[in-house]
């Protein structure tokens, strides 16, 4: 079993590990700290613009 150093805390842990047991930081599957929304800034991207645009329906149709 290969180990590698948390990117958060340093502690040794399986390059399996979704997760570190030390602080709960969660790995991607590439082996790096996953930060983003689903996994790419795309998904994060695509995400903040549905919300606007369900905002801006309910402004609209909300108004008399």
């Amino acid at each position: 079993m290969a180990l590698k150093p948390c990117s958060e805390c340093g502690e040794q842990i399986s390059q399996k590990a979704k997760a570190c047991p030390k602080c709960g930081a969660p790995v991607s599957q590439a082996g790096k700290l996953d930060t983003s929304c689903s996994g790419n800034a795309a998904g994060c991207l695509s995400l903040i613009v549905l919300l606007a645009l369900v905002w801006v329906l309910i402004a609209v149709f909300a108004t008399p």
